[in-house]
């Protein structure tokens, strides 16, 4: 992804747009991991280049594009009310950069009130929204289960599904 342009595209859900998807980003970054916001106005996405990072807000009628962050954070998406982000964020270990870890993180949709939801220390990512407003994500805090950790290189070995109110209190794992 540091070196692969990614665009994001659009159509229709029955897959009519006049045979054209509707292109959203340009291609000069590598652009993923879209989601909308409820009212369906904005996308939240993730930039990855060697020269840029971070999140992206999308308006979608003005096509005007808004930095949230300029961190190697991913994985965005937007909460059932709008009013709160949720995302991944690679924490590096400033002593050694070659050690890092991830953690789940909020913020507001005009880029206040960031605010990191889990403990340091281990991976926590992949996190989203549940339909009651908490967030769902994995965790490696209580370590690796089954054959999560047997394979070499995995994307993130995360351990459990748990689950946390929007403001990060009453973290629990859920499997």
């Amino acid at each position: 992804r540091a070196y692969m342009p990614g665009r994001i595209l659009r159509i229709k859900a029955d897959g009519s747009m006049n045979g054209k998807p509707e292109v959203l980003t340009d291609g000069t970054e590598n652009a993923g991991f879209p989601s909308y916001s409820p009212d369906g106005t904005r996308i939240v996405y993730r930039v990855w280049s060697p020269k840029d990072m971070g999140l992206r807000i999308l308006d979608i009628e003005t096509h005007k594009t808004t930095v949230l962050t300029t961190a190697p954070d991913n994985l965005p998406g937007w909460s059932p009310d709008g009013k709160k982000i949720v995302f991944t964020r690679k924490e590096v270990n400033p002593g050694d950069p070659n050690k890092f870890h991830f953690d789940v993180y909020t913020i507001n949709p005009d880029g206040t009130e960031m605010k990191r939801l889990t403990t340091p220390g281990s991976n926590q990512a992949h996190a989203t929204w549940t339909s009651d407003g908490r967030i769902a994500y994995s965790s490696g805090e209580y370590g690796f289960r089954d054959e999560l950790s047997l394979y070499d290189d995995t994307f993130q070995p995360d351990g459990q599904n748990w689950v946390m109110n929007a403001d990060g209190s009453d973290r629990h794992a859920i499997t």
